[in-house]
């Protein structure tokens, strides 16, 4: 338990013994940062204990007994010197620490090892399994880099404040981001991928009205018109260059009324503004309707789009595009032509073979 050394031997100066106990119980191991106490029986009349290698006593007196509140965080040799007419005599007693605080140069762990406290490491360290149940802190700001070459598992949250390269596959059951850039595909196997929200309503209404839709996110608008037998109605959707037309309400064709209703879906980015133009004769129809259908989750639907009046200098006419009208006109003639054939069938109560349809068509295209 120790082992005595002297200096300057004086007939009858000794030192009996010196004792490590804690709660009243002799022992030499101890927890880190426990309470431990000392005594000591000598013929000195004046004594100082040392811990470790420190120069500075953290006792000194003439008593026998002395405590220290918070003990070694390792393994360490405690000194008592013994002072009696000029001569001095060494006693010395060494503590293990069960949960020791080690600072090594070097450290091999063949098998599983536990750490009840904290682990810090300053320098590089190299993990073949690491099981973290607390939190994985990295102290040095300026190099926080934190490479791993085999699997990372955790059970708990990874908080990641600044940018994280995976170059081979991330598993996650479920994963929460704020901001996530995908530079080559986004690919679910086996599983459902939730893009959109419910819908939210822009406008219900059946007034005439001209507003300016800005989205917050990207998403897709739609816009729908009520069937009604008594009222024509439209909404006219401009976005950039070119103006989409919806229609309702009723027509007149060959067989008599019909009632139509459309809707259009227009994939909208974020930041696009979109401006719709309701309008009706000869009285209000049932409602004119516009949705958006925003992509991702937000704190409200509300949040992701803003809608204003426009103002009268904002509205502007969209540039023809005469290929896209030049190409409407001979859709239109081809339909109007292939109508009036299907006249000639049912004046005739007899089909017309296709190669004559064919003949007449382009003899009715060629008119002008």
């Amino acid at each position: 338990m120790s082992s005595p050394s002297m200096h300057d031997l004086t007939p009858g100066f000794t030192i009996s013994y010196l004792l490590m106990s804690q709660n009243g119980h002799p022992s030499t191991t101890v927890e880190a940062g426990s309470a431990i106490d000392f005594s000591w029986e000598s013929t000195g009349d004046y004594f100082l204990l040392y811990e470790g290698n420190n120069t500075t006593p953290i006792y000194q007196g003439n008593g026998k007994n002395t405590t220290i509140k918070q003990g070694p965080s390792v393994d360490t040799t405690f000194t008592l010197e013994a002072q009696s007419s000029g001569s001095k005599l060494y006693k010395a007693v060494t503590t293990i620490i069960t949960n020791p605080s080690l600072t090594p140069s070097s450290m091999t762990v063949t098998d599983n090892h536990t750490d009840n406290s904290d682990l810090i490491v300053v320098g590089n360290s190299t993990f073949n399994q690491l099981a973290v149940k607390g939190k994985v802190a990295f102290p040095d700001p300026d190099n926080p880099d934190f490479q791993i070459s085999g699997y990372l598992q955790t059970n708990c949250a990874i908080n990641v404040s600044g940018n994280t390269i995976v170059k081979g596959t991330l598993n996650a059951g479920s994963a929460s981001t704020q901001d996530i850039t995908v530079t080559s595909s986004l690919t679910a196997l086996q599983a459902a991928v939730n893009l959109f929200s419910d819908s939210v309503s822009v406008y219900n209404d059946n007034k005439a009205v001209t507003q300016t839709f800005t989205a917050k996110c990207d998403g897709y608008l739609m816009a729908y018109v009520l069937p009604d037998f008594n009222v024509w109605s439209k909404i006219t959707l401009t976005l950039g260059q070119y103006a989409f037309t919806v229609s309702g309400g009723h027509i007149m064709n060959a067989y008599g009324k019909d009632v139509t209703s459309n809707s259009l879906l227009l994939p909208v980015a974020k930041g696009s503004s979109v401006t719709y133009t309701t309008a009706y004769k000869p009285s209000q129809p049932l409602a004119f309707t516009v949705l958006w259908y925003p992509i991702g989750k937000s704190t409200s639907g509300e949040a992701t789009f803003e809608v204003r009046d426009t103002l009268p200098e904002e509205l502007k006419t969209p540039a023809p595009d005469e290929a896209t009208m030049q190409a409407a006109r001979d859709a239109a003639r081809k339909e109007t032509a292939d109508s009036f054939i299907q006249h000639l069938e049912r004046a005739a109560n007899k089909p017309i073979d296709e190669g004559m349809k064919q003949l007449l068509m382009e003899k009715l295209l060629a008119l002008r």
